[in-house]
């Protein structure tokens, strides 16, 4: 996979004012990439329910994360070097991640990180093909969102949690969420 050409192709629009809500540009292309790189992976197991999904997403660590997303029974998503060293160099510190990617294309892609450095952070994504519900389980667990933007494409939505930020993105089928902590 040609993680320079992802990168290139998402750059721009992780980096358009408002694009990414709250969720610095970092992190937006660091999830763009990275299910990039889980949707190309083939796997195994069952669709993420929301309560497994923020219990990942709430890790204190990738070792925790590993751990848990493990239990999915999806297959893990081998770490890219070559993107490893890029990122590292953009953000000024390291960065630790995990990810997997469901066999059923539409049950989803999920990956963890915390990154240290000027810019770090601690942050999840999780992008699904089928969103049926999604924006409304996440209303349901964190409230009503802070903003709710509906589009002719799409709808975003974002929550200020306590020290979490929450942001959705979908755009027709297909739908995101970056969960991570609040700057």
């Amino acid at each position: 996979m040609n993680f320079r050409r992802i990168a290139a192709a998402l750059g721009p629009a992780c980096q358009t004012p408002g694009s990414c809500l709250q969720i610095d540009a970092t992190s937006c292309c660091l999830a763009g990439l990275l299910l990039a790189a889980i949707a190309a992976s083939p796997a195994t197991a069952a669709p993420l329910s929301m309560a497994k999904m923020l219990d990942i997403c709430t890790s204190a660590s990738v070792p925790e994360a590993s751990w848990k997303g493990d239990a999915l029974g999806w297959k893990r998503v081998d770490d890219d070097p070559e993107w490893r060293s890029s990122f590292e160099a953009y953000n000024g510190g390291t960065v630790e991640v995990v990810g997997w990617r469901a066999e059923n294309k539409d049950d989803g892609a999920l990956s963890f990180w915390i990154a240290t450095g000027p810019n770090g952070h601690r942050a999840c994504s999780y992008s699904v093909e089928n969103p049926a519900g999604l924006l409304d389980a996440l209303t349901g667990h964190f409230g009503t969102p802070d903003t709710l933007d509906k589009f002719e494409f799409g709808v975003t939505a974002f929550w200020a949690h306590g020290s979490t930020e929450v942001s959705y993105s979908q755009v027709g089928a297909s739908a995101g969420i970056v969960i991570g902590d609040r700057r």
